[in-house]
């Protein structure tokens, strides 16, 4: 036991005081005249002893009563085993959990506003002499240094809901940064939050016993939250006049069913679809939004339902491209070819223009999407950069051989990632289509049993240089490659491993080969990334088209016109925008290059907050213990204010109160006593 006022103590002195009393007192004799003493002289003898011991008690009670007033006055209390006044320098670390599900309802209303009455309560039960250090998730550089009460209490004042969400770890290693330079031997922390698991990352956090935690847990009475996760579409190709199947998918974080639940979708800025759903409790679903592309260009779409008091994730951005056309360079050889123009000319889709390979217009090159060298003896060293340029900025390349031209295309089949073993002249069948692969998904709506398939008679035998991504489409019966693609940096190369003259094949006349050639133009779109998550480690890549100009790119949100210059790594066929911090708020936004936009992307918020995932907190006391931290759990129903809890968990149990209870029990006895003595 110790006393807050030990001083006090000296007043025990005071004991001495009944002490004179009862000498002076209780031993003064009255003289009493009777005729006749003979009778008493037995009833003195039984009272004297019993007197003596009443006055013993009185003087008992007198000196107990001055002992427990002294000891009340000196304040004692038990001592915590540790506490955080075991520092050199006091300093509070405070952290108030500002997430998007601080938007939820507590038995005190908003959490978020509990959470900072909580931290304005618990910055008053220090003294003004105490330096106080704030950490929200926006993480504020006006917050990286201690502040004092003042300070403190204005800015918790001033903390709103912010997109931004940070780890355990981050705020620990925070604290330590902060406080090094402040001396403090304890890491004092005061966690007010609403404890989701997701925000604690215990893996990385090494065992403390120098760090001091008070939980503060903020709990919601009631979850009600639907949110939109996310969104596809069955087919990445997107062309006008296509039916599109946007997949969305729901969920329902809370127990409750809803029925009949509105969802809008916008394009640019239009209701396009209206929709409703019914979803049961705790679980998810997923609804398709069917429409129309009428338009080319740049689609930016938005999918909104309507839910209280989780706003956040109501919300998800999306966009893609809608090309008008796919655009076709065929290079000819010497025998220029009828069935590659009849296949294209005929469908509006396709814009085709054909080179011979002696006039080739290399600077036509990037405003194609494929390009088709068909038939060619002699591939130059220069068409052959130009060629694989044109690959890894994106571009699709189709290559048709000749017959018997091996050595010829060493040099380019090697530059593609395989090399040239030889030909093949024996007649052959096509044997396997790889129907698994991602080229053919969604080709074909049936397929036979018994499917008649092209014939081969002549094929050039290679093989695949190790690491690269080769995917055979067309296999022979003698197991030879005779169709693949390679994907190369940004762009796909296409592989024909026979030539399509009619003595060698039939295939241009295969109910096969439309399909498959129209396939490989479908490809050809850059199809993009529809949406992002915003997150410090997302990357967005887009395809390098400054030509090698320091001039930086900027990312503009297209809804409040604010703009920012993200980190970039320029490569030679793309460029990497890595917004790390910098990216707040969800939408669209342009990416800028000289003040011109070169294309849009779509940002949307974590959905890791939707999550009603939380520690109970006692788990997540006992966890943190397990750490080595020093752990306090401040129970809100606790009827006892803040700082009476603080107080206790600085100094320990005080005993006070205890002893002026005794106190007046001895000043009771003491009367009792007294008016005993005088029946």
């Amino acid at each position: 036991m110790n006393f807050l006022y030990p001083t006090f103590l000296f007043l025990l002195g005071l004991i001495t005081i009944p002490v004179i009393i009862h000498f002076f007192n209780f031993r003064r004799y009255k003289t009493v005249y009777f005729s006749s003493l003979q009778f008493l002289f037995n009833i003195a003898k039984e009272t004297r002893s019993r007197n003596r011991i009443k006055h013993l008690l009185v003087l008992l009670a007198r000196i107990l009563t001055i002992i427990c007033l002294v000891f009340a006055f000196a304040q004692p209390f038990i001592s915590a085993k540790k506490n955080i006044n075991n520092n050199k320098f006091h300093t509070i670390a405070i952290y108030v959990d500002n997430s998007f599900s601080m938007n939820e309802i507590g038995t005190n209303g908003n959490l978020l506003e509990e959470a900072k009455n909580k931290a304005i309560e618990i910055v008053s039960s220090y003294s003004p002499s105490t330096n106080f250090e704030l950490i929200t998730n926006d993480l504020e550089p006006k917050h990286q240094h201690l502040l004092n009460r003042d300070q403190i209490i204005d800015y918790i004042s001033a903390i709103n809901t912010s997109p931004r969400t940070i780890k355990f770890s981050d705020i620990i290693n925070r604290t330590k940064q902060i406080l090094k330079s402040d001396k403090t031997l304890l890491t004092n922390i005061c966690l007010l939050s609403d404890c989701q698991k997701h925000y604690f990352d215990f893996e990385k956090i090494e065992n403390d016993s120098s760090i001091s935690i008070m939980l503060f847990p903020s709990t919601p009475i009631e979850i009600k939250n639907l949110s939109v996760d996310s969104c596809w579409f069955d087919y990445p190709e997107h062309n006008i006049n296509q039916q599109e199947k946007l997949q969305v998918k729901i969920v329902n974080h809370s127990n409750e069913s809803y029925q009949n639940i509105p969802v809008k979708l916008y394009l640019n800025d239009s209701i396009k679809t209206l929709s409703s759903f019914s979803i049961s409790g705790n679980t998810s679903q997923t609804i398709t939004l069917a429409y129309t592309n009428i338009s080319k260009g740049s689609i930016n779409g938005k999918i909104e339902l309507a839910d209280y008091p989780i706003t956040y994730d109501n919300v998800y951005y999306f966009n893609y491209n809608v090309s008008d056309n796919i655009n076709i360079i065929t290079i000819n050889g010497t025998n220029k070819t009828m069935f590659l123009s009849k296949l294209f000319n005929n469908d509006s889709l396709f814009k085709i223009t054909e080179m011979s390979a002696q006039n080739i217009n290399y600077q036509a090159f990037p405003s194609n999407q494929v390009i088709i060298l068909n038939a060619i003896q002699n591939i130059s060293s220069g068409l052959q950069q130009e060629i694989l340029t044109f690959v890894n900025k994106g571009g699709s390349l189709v290559f048709i051989p000749i017959s018997n031209n091996t050595d010829n295309y060493k040099s380019f089949y090697s530059s593609t990632g395989i090399n040239v073993l030889g030909s093949d002249s024996s007649k052959n069948q096509v044997n396997v289509i790889n129907f698994q692969s991602p080229f053919f998904k969604n080709v074909f709506q049936k397929i036979d049993d018994n499917p008649q398939y092209p014939q081969v008679n002549m094929s050039y035998k290679v093989s695949i240089v190790k690491g690269n991504i080769f995917d055979e489409l067309i296999v022979s019966h003698n197991q030879s490659s005779l169709f693949a693609s390679i994907k190369q940096n940004k762009g796909k190369i296409y592989l024909f491993l026979f030539p399509f003259d009619e003595k060698y094949t039939n295939f241009t006349t295969h109910p096969l080969f439309v399909p498959i050639m129209y396939r490989i133009c479908e490809l050809s779109k850059n199809n993009s990334e529809i949406c992002y998550n915003i997150s410090p480690l997302v990357n967005v890549n887009i395809i390098n088209t400054t030509n090698g100009n320091e001039d930086i790119l900027e990312l503009k949100n297209r809804k409040t016109g604010e703009s920012f210059i993200p980190l970039q790594n320029v490569g030679d066929f793309d460029i990497s925008l890595l917004p790390g911090n910098q990216l707040i708020y969800d939408g669209l936004y342009d990416i800028t290059y000289k003040n011109n936009i070169l294309s849009s992307i779509s940002f949307n918020y974590n959905r890791n907050e939707s999550q009603n995932i939380y520690y109970a907190p006692v788990e997540l006391e006992e966890i943190l213990k397990s750490k080595n931290f020093i752990v306090s759990l401040f129970n809100s129903s606790n009827n006892e204010s803040i700082s009476n809890q603080i107080k206790n968990i600085e100094t320990g149990k005080p005993l006070w109160k205890y002893f002026i209870i005794f106190a007046l029990l001895f000043i009771a006895t003491e009367i009792a006593l007294i008016r005993l003595l005088k029946n």
